[in-house]
Parts: C-alpha cells; sequence; structure tokens
C-alpha cells in the first residue's frame, strides 16, 4: 500500500481553493501566508480591513505589519477609493492568491491617472512625504553607486522594483513612459524633491510622474554646474577621505555617501582613484 504522508479529504462543499503561488512563497512568512488564507477563505465581497481583522487575530500594529508585507511581496493591494464628486472616502484593500491576476483584474483597471497636484480635501503628510523622500534617495543612492553601466533604457524598469512608490504610481511610469532610465529618474526625482522641501508642492507622487512625462515645469531654477567644476567637487571629497584618519573600507564608503548627487561617471573615476591610492598607500589589500 502507498505511503500517505498528507491526508486531503475530498469535499463538494465548505472548501476553498488557493493557488499554490502564495502558499509556497518563502519570501513571505507563515503568518502572512496563513492570514491571506483565512482572508481567501471568505467570500469575494467581504471587506477586508485592519479593524475586523484586528479583533480576531491580534492587534493593530500586528495586522498593519502584515498587510505591509503582503502589499510589497505583490499580494495585496490598497486603493484609495472616490466619492461621485471625486472626493476621497476610504481605502479599499484587495488581496490575490497570484500577483499577476492581481494586476490584471485590478491594478491595471484602475483610472492610471496622477491625484491632483493640489487635492482639496487631503492635507499632505509632510513627514510621511518625508520619510518616502528619504527611502527612495537610500534605494537610488543604492543603486547608482553599485553600477558601472551607462544609461540605458528597459521594458522591464527593473531599477524600480524597489523603489518605495506606490504600485499605480509604477505601473503608470511602466505603461506610459519610454525610454525612462535610473539617471533619467533620479535627475526628476532631485528636481521634486526640492519643489517640496521648498514648500512649492504637496502631493509628491503626483508631481514626480507629471513631471517624469514631461508636464511639470519646476519653478525651481537650476544652477548650471559644468563637468569641471563636479570633477573639482570630487576631487576635493577623494582627497578629504585619503587625509582621514578611517580605514579603508571607511573611507570608501564615506566618499560615495558624499558624491551621491554627482553623475555616475564621475563618482566611478574618482572611486576608482581612491582605491588604486588606497592599495598603493598599503591601506587596502584584496
Amino acid at each position: 500500500m502507498e505511503n500517505k504522508f498528507i491526508l486531503k479529504k475530498k469535499t463538494e462543499k465548505n472548501f476553498t481553493v488557493i493557488n499554490n503561488e502564495i502558499l509556497q512563497d518563502e519570501g513571505i512568512s507563515w503568518e502572512a501566508r496563513g492570514i491571506a488564507c483565512f482572508l481567501l477563505s471568505k467570500p469575494e465581497d467581504w471587506e477586508i480591513s485592519v479593524t475586523a481583522l484586528s479583533n480576531i487575530h491580534g492587534g493593530r500594529d500586528k495586522i498593519r505589519k502584515i498587510f505591509t508585507e503582503l502589499i510589497n511581496a505583490g499580494y495585496m493591494y490598497k486603493s484609495q477609493d472616490r466619492s461621485k464628486k471625486g472626493k476621497f472616502s476610504s481605502n479599499i484593500i484587495y488581496l490575490s492568491d497570484c500577483k499577476e491576476y492581481l494586476v490584471t483584474e485590478i491594478i491595471s483597471k484602475e483610472v492610471l491617472q496622477p491625484l491632483p497636484e493640489k487635492p482639496s480635501t487631503v492635507k499632505p503628510l509632510t513627514v510621511k512625504t518625508t520619510q518616502l523622500i528619504t527611502d527612495i534617495n537610500k534605494e537610488l543612492n543604492k543603486q547608482k553607486t553599485t553600477t558601472t553601466k551607462k544609461s540605458s533604457s528597459s521594458n522591464e524598469y527593473d531599477f524600480l522594483n524597489n523603489i518605495p512608490i506606490s504600485t499605480a504610481t509604477k505601473l503608470n511610469i511602466r505603461k506610459n513612459i519610454d525610454g525612462l532610465t535610473l539617471e533619467n529618474f533620479y535627475e526628476i526625482f532631485s528636481k521634486t524633491e526640492k519643489e517640496f522641501a521648498n514648500g512649492k508642492i504637496e502631493n509628491f507622487e503626483a508631481v514626480l510622474y507629471k513631471a517624469l512625462k514631461g508636464e511639470w515645469t519646476f519653478t525651481i531654477t537650476e544652477k548650471i554646474v559644468s563637468e569641471e567644476q563636479l570633477r573639482n567637487k570630487a576631487r576635493k571629497i577623494c582627497n578629504y577621505w585619503i587625509a582621514s584618519p578611517y580605514s579603508a573600507n571607511e573611507k570608501i564608503e564615506n566618499f560615495l555617501k558624499d558624491t551621491a548627487d554627482l553623475p555616475i561617471e564621475i563618482i566611478e573615476e574618482y572611486k576608482n582613484k581612491l582605491i588604486k591610492f588606497l592599495k598603493e598607500n598599503g591601506e587596502l589589500i584584496e
């Protein structure tokens, strides 16, 4: 007789069929998978909310953390609903056991237009937006300093994957903007960041998207800096860290942080010069 270790009862009612994609996804926690399975066992018109689940499965903070995990993994999507007058009402949360199905059925069918730049019913979330900008900057600087590739477009826009902007904004960019590179994105992002810091805009992502499409005129004029000036800046930063008492790896790390706003080519040029000097001086051993 064939051994059976997993016993499944055949049934014609009171059961749930769930795609193995979410069940076997090791990128999300067991807890997140458990909550997802509980929700997937509910009827399709069962409204998902933090409040409802926190009363059953724990506190609000715990449920919010799990929801964030599922959203980041691509199985959950939070959409801000609007009333007939166009005003914001409540958040609608969608869940699927298949990432692609969620995009096809919900995300791609939403009206992929940016929110009004200054929605009259919503006050700017300054603290949250500031943290968003910090997180985006961190990811962009990480990507800029870990690649030596020249500007190149990608139909997939892989560089967007880890940038913490909304799923809808990412989908907008992929569907409606051609030939976008990491360098182009960083340039527009930097200008949008300055507009926000100077109180010129409120809805950061809406302006970022419009600017990427070429539909936004920035009010802050950029000071034109020559390539030689940029090289001089990189040279001074390089010399500063060469003369510092830090270890070789700390010198390289601090140099990259201080030059994050410079063109990738110049960063790489002077990073290589710094590494060469440290090796010749016996400070850096491979």
